[in-house]
Order: structure tokens, then sequence, then C-alpha cells
């Protein structure tokens, strides 16, 4: 391909000749455990994560197949397999529309998003602007597949690209199709730029914009990417414009499944009123549809049960934000927010009690009824199974849920699911490279099960495949 030359008042012209080489950082450094979790290994080029089901890249990278989500290719990390991939029809580097995009076969919430830059946010693009690049490509000390991160000056925009970098600080082959990020001045994070080509690295380099094609990927996808703006940049805010990544750039916790979601913003009103929440002041309502209240299970010939939990929630107002399920008082991992609400758990011998809690986007919350269940045994309480409403766990008088709900365990033989302490086991929901599956299970289970004060770990265990949407609550 012969590109046109690029020009810009007070800057040297840039001619491509040839096919423009793809773009890794240069003048940056590796990035701490778990810093900008949306930048995403797609093999020999680097995406962004926009949305837990959504990838951007560059169209020059082809169509990939395999998204990665961690710091080093060489480490642990969490892989995904994409549902499908498309390019660009004609897209490429040179036109500003180097354009990919990745539908995911299992959306990523437990890491917050840092959505596109979208309509009147654009204008914080302006020369000498700081912005941050990303990508797992080459570097000027020789690395390749490690996650590295460089500030750098936003330069100008021409013909629908970016020009960004220079005087050492660039990417270069391997970041192609990665992003560029930008903090807005309400503190929360932006991703605008797919690094698309340049003349070599160290010099700067031109990136399509990820605004100017989202009419295309929202098209695509069938999924709402902008959830404060139209595809066409107009602000028009739902119950989900807020949210969004303020800390980035500050790495916490480990990969695969241990990373701290960081900072959320509140309600975004870059560029107009925020989604209006003052009018809701009723609570949602949650209920567990499945198992019911009083069912026993019999166990398998490894004195486990597999348990299929089905919830059902609803807000009339602003809708529901996340659900998280309680097993005998203690949370299991993240909350779930995008129904269908089901969890998975795998039981061993013992009652349980189960309950839901629900909040809305105007942080209403309910609690569910409690539901009584048993493997081999008895259930223990005798709750109705009935739908929670209003604020949940009280009875009529408003006083706590009864001393049925507390946490048991059945027998002596320490094989109950729940530690009366209400501690989880060591290294739950971990687990290494693979298909993204954070359950442990089998013989890894076995290897990291342990005894604490006579109760034998390992009895339950969170299936994450039935978990198609965690999330935890904005602190």
């Amino acid at each position: 391909m012969v590109s046109p030359t690029i020009a810009h008042a007070g800057a040297p012209d840039v001619v491509v000749t040839e096919d423009p080489e793809p773009q890794a950082i240069y003048g940056g450094g590796a990035v701490s455990a778990c810093e900008w979790p949306t930048t995403v290994s797609l093999g020999g080029c680097t995406g962004t994560l926009v949305h837990p089901e959504v990838v951007i890249y560059a169209a020059h990278c082809g169509v990939v197949n395999e998204v990665f989500l961690g710091d080093s290719v060489y480490a642990q990390g969490r892989s995904i397999t994409p549902q499908w991939c498309k390019t660009y029809p004609g897209g490429g580097p040179g036109a500003g529309n180097d354009w990919a995009v990745c539908k995911l076969s299992q959306p990523v919430t437990d890491v917050v998003i840092a959505p596109p830059l979208m309509g009147c946010e654009t204008e914080v693009l302006q020369d000498g602007k700081k912005v941050w690049l990303v990508g797992f490509g080459n570097t000027d000390d020789g690395n390749f597949g490690v996650k590295y991160e460089a500030e750098a000056p936003f330069n100008y925009i021409q013909n629908n690209e970016a020009f960004i970098g220079g005087g050492g600080i660039d990417t270069c082959q391997g970041d192609s199709g990665g992003p560029v990020y930008v903090q807005l001045d309400d503190g929360s994070f932006r991703a605008f730029g797919i690094t698309s080509y340049g003349d070599g690295c160290g010099g700067g380099g031109w990136y399509s914009m990820m605004h100017t094609g989202m009419d295309w990927f929202e098209s695509e996808t069938g999924i709402d990417i902008t959830p404060c703006h139209d595809a066409d940049g107009t602000w028009n805010p739902t119950e989900k414009c807020r949210d969004f990544a303020t800390d980035p750039h500050v790495g916490n916790g480990s990969w695969p499944n241990a990373c701290a979601m960081g900072g959320m913003s509140t309600w975004s009103e870059t560029c107009g009123t925020p989604f209006a929440m003052d009018d809701d002041e009723d609570a949602p309502t949650v209920s567990i549809t499945s198992p019911t209240d009083g069912t026993r299970f019999d166990s398998d010939s490894d004195g486990t049960i597999e348990v299929v939990i089905e919830i059902e929630a609803s807000d009339a107002g602003s809708g529901i934000r996340e659900v998280q399920l309680l097993l005998d008082g203690v949370a299991l991992g993240a909350a779930d927010s995008s129904a269908p609400y089901r969890y998975g758990v795998t039981l061993g011998k013992g009652s349980y009690t189960l309950a839901a809690v629900a909040v809305d986007n105007a942080d209403n919350s309910t609690e569910s009824v409690v539901v009584n269940i048993g493997v081999d045994a008895q259930p223990s309480g005798g709750g109705d199974g009935g739908d929670g409403v209003g604020e949940g766990g009280a009875d009529e008088d408003g006083d706590d849920v009864d001393d049925d709900s507390e946490p048991t365990q059945d027998g002596d033989d320490g094989e109950g699911a729940v530690d009366p302490y209400g501690a989880l086991p060591p290294r739950f929901g971990q687990d290494g490279l693979g298909e993204g599956c954070g359950c442990v299970t089998g013989e890894r289970s076995g290897e990291r099960s342990g005894e604490r004060s006579g109760t034998r770990w390992g009895t339950w265990l969170l299936l994450l495949p039935l978990l198609p949407a965690l999330r935890r609550r904005r602190a």
C-alpha cells in the first residue's frame, strides 16, 4: 500500500512509501501488576477492552482468535476466545479507519472499564495534552509480549488520525491496535487511540480514533459501547453512565483473578446533565426462583452435587445495577451486573441458606427471602421462598431474619460448606492460564485445600462458567 504524504503546518512531513510497520512502546517502562487492565494482548497485536464484551483493535492486525488479559504473555493471566472478530471493510493505516472489533464469548466484568472518548470529551485532545500509550509490543530495552506504558504528548489531528509522541516516546511493532488513554477533568479515564502506524520507532506514531468509528462498532456488535452518548457523540446518558476507571494507571493485586477493581467515577456529567436518579426512591425486588425453599438434594458418588441457583431481580425506576448471591451469609465472588442472574455451586453434605441482594442504579437495595436447602440432609428453617420486597432481610416487625438463616454445618466430619467465621478458602476463585475459568476444581482444589479449625475446605466451590457477569460494587 502506498499512503499519501501527511503534512502538518509547523511539523515535518511524514511520507509512507510502503506497507507501514505495525506499532510497541518506546521510552516507557513495564507496568506494575494489574495496571491498565483493559489493555489486552492479541498475539502479535494489542487491543482495548472498551466494554465487558467488546475489544477494539486495528484492522491491519486481521482476525484474531484469542484475547489475553494480564501483564505479560509469559506469566499468569486470563485467555478468552472471541465469539467473533471483524475488520472494517477497506480499513487500514493512512485513512483514519484502521478499525477492527471482537465480541467476546464471555464478558469480563471484574475489570473497571475506561470507555471510549466521545462527543465534547474529544475537545481535550489538544497540543501538549498528556496521554498514555500502552501495549505488548517491542520495547527499546528488548522486551516483547510484556505490557509497557509511556506518557506522551498529544500533538495534533489530521485526516481523522492523531499524531502522538516523538522524541523517543512512541509505539512500535506489536503495539498495533492498542490504546491511547487520556484523563478527563472529573478524574475518570477514556480510551481514544488505536495504534496504527509510524515511520520507525521513537519518532511518534499515527493513530486511528475510536469515536470516528463508533457507529460501525456498535452496529456490528449490537452493544451500547458508549453509555453516556449516542454513536454520533450526542450526549444521552443512560443508567450505566457511571463507574468508569479513575486509577487504571495504579495497579493493585495480581492476575489471573485477584486484581483489585480499582476506583470508579460517580455519575458522569462531562457533556451535560447526569442521568436523573433523584426521583427513584423505590427499592428493587429480588427472589431466588430455583431451587425452592426446603429442597433436599442427593449427592453424587463423590459426596457432592452441583446446584444451579437462579435469581430474578427487577426495578421499575433506575434499573438493576447488580445482584449478589449469599451462601450462608457469605458473598460468592463479585456481584453479577447483567441478567440472567445464574450461579453454580458444588456443595458437600450439609444444610445451607441462600439469599440474594439486588442494588439498583439509585443505590436502593433489597435482600431476598432466605431459601433453605440441604444435601443428604434435611434443610433447616422454614421460609416460604417468596419474593423479597423493600429493604429485605427483615420480618414484618422490622427485625432481622430469624436464627434459621445463620450459617450451619452438618455433623462432626467437617464436610459443611461454610467456615463458621465467614472466611473464604485460600486462593478461592483463582486459576492459571487456559479458558479464563476462575474455578478451582479436581486435583487443583485438592492441592490448595487446607485445614481450618477442623473444617475441610473444598466442599463448596464457585463455578464461574455459570456466572456470565461478575462485578463488584463501587466503593
